[in-house]
Parts: structure tokens; sequence; C-alpha cells
């Protein structure tokens, strides 16, 4: 496919994607190899084909991009040293316009206790809420320090964001 609109082409996420060729350089990001690691998450057979299409991307990507030292790690034990010439680029958090205070969510974080157990993650089976609520239930000071969650989906969690 002959591409004239561009000069490199970037994929930030080729999970589950077909690499196609192209006549201009490919970027691609690896933002982990949880999906790889554990194969229990899409099924075996699932697994195997993801490993199969990362290696593509990998093999015939211009670079390879990362978020970190682990994810480089990862991909050099399951694809080889040719995956040291990946590149990390740790993620950014940009500064906020606005102090927390003003926030729209400023009214939800007065709630929060003074103590309390984050757990960052959108709600994709391969996140494990539910062991993590199996084990949350059993823990003896969860009313101490209570369990706080958020990323996408999350609030569907929460009774009060179906109120009208």
């Amino acid at each position: 496919m002959a591409r004239t609109d561009c000069d490199v082409v970037y994929a930030f996420w080729p999970h589950r994607c077909h690499y196609y060729d192209i006549d201009k350089p490919v970027v691609c990001t690896f933002q982990d190899t949880t999906v790889l690691e554990f194969p229990e998450i899409m099924g075996g057979q699932a697994t195997e084909a993801e490993r199969a299409r990362s290696e593509v991307w990998l093999q015939r990507s211009a670079q390879v991009v990362v978020s970190s030292q682990a994810t480089k790690n990862n991909l050099i034990r399951l694809f080889g040293k040719t995956q040291e010439a990946a590149v990390v680029i740790p993620h950014a958090i940009l500064p906020a316009s606005k102090s927390a205070a003003q926030s729209p969510d400023s009214a939800l974080l007065a709630q929060l206790p003074k103590r309390y157990v984050v757990f960052p993650g959108n709600m994709s089976s391969q996140k494990n809420h539910y062991p993590l609520l199996v084990a949350w239930s059993r823990f003896a000071r969860r009313r101490e320090a209570p369990l706080v969650l958020f990323g996408e989906l999350t609030d569907v969690l929460n009774e009060k964001a179906h109120e009208f």
C-alpha cells in the first residue's frame, strides 16, 4: 500500500491487529506483554496467534517503543536479543490546568478517607477484579483503609452513578 500523506506510520497499540506492509517506516508501541504471558486471559490458541502477530510487528517495524524497562525486558525474554533495540519512553502525565480542588471530581475526592488502597485499572478481564475482590473480602483491616477502584467503566460499580 503506497502512502503519500505521511512520512512514518505509528501503531500505538498493535495488539490483535495484523501488520500491513506499506512503503513507509512503521513505529509501534508495546505498552505491556500481559496477554502474551498469561494465556488464561485469551485462551491458548488466541494467545499463540497474538504472539505470532506480535512477532511480525516486532520484526517488521522500523522502531519499537515500550513504556517501561520492564516491558523491554519482557520483550527480550519472549522474543530474543533483537528487542534490545526497543526504545523506552515512559508514560508522561500532563500537568493539569486546574488544581485537584477545582476539578469536577473534587467532591468525590473530598469523600475519600485519610487512608485507602488504590487499584487503578479499567474493567477489562485481565485486570483481575474478581480475585482482587475475593482477596479484599478476606482482608481483616479493609474497613480501616477502604479499596478505591478507578479507571474506565469503574463508575458502573457505584450505585450513585445510576441515579438520575
